[in-house]
């Protein structure tokens, strides 16, 4: 066999070998997580205190969701003057709880009075 053949063999191997190997598997979430923006110090729980901040329901009607996003169910509606104990904020919602002790989010934009 002759010399450039074997390199020629040796370089197509390696490359080969290389493309068959497959990252470690915690390799994807290792990146996602190195991607993500840190958090706010706005976006972190709300510290108790003695009386605790509520946000005024300003709509006439606001959406008590599952989650803090649009695309998460609708648990319930909440009236115009509704007066809500707000435990955290994220990304524009609070995490509230209703005169009636049901906890759901809230767009900030339409509860006010903190």
């Amino acid at each position: 066999m002759s010399k450039y053949k074997l390199i020629l063999l040796v370089l197509v191997g390696s490359s080969l070998a290389c493309s068959l190997t497959s990252p470690p598997e915690n390799r994807a979430e290792e990146i996602s997580i190195q991607a993500q923006p840190t958090a706010q110090i706005a976006d972190e729980p709300i510290m108790p205190t003695s009386t605790p901040l509520t946000c005024i329901v300003t709509a006439t009607v606001l959406q008590l969701r599952a989650c803090g996003s649009v695309s998460c169910i609708v648990k319930n509606w909440l009236d115009q003057g509704d007066v809500l104990s707000v435990h955290e904020k994220k990304n524009g919602w609070y995490l509230v709880t209703t005169p009636t002790a049901e906890s759901g989010w809230v767009n900030s934009k339409y509860c006010g009075g903190m």
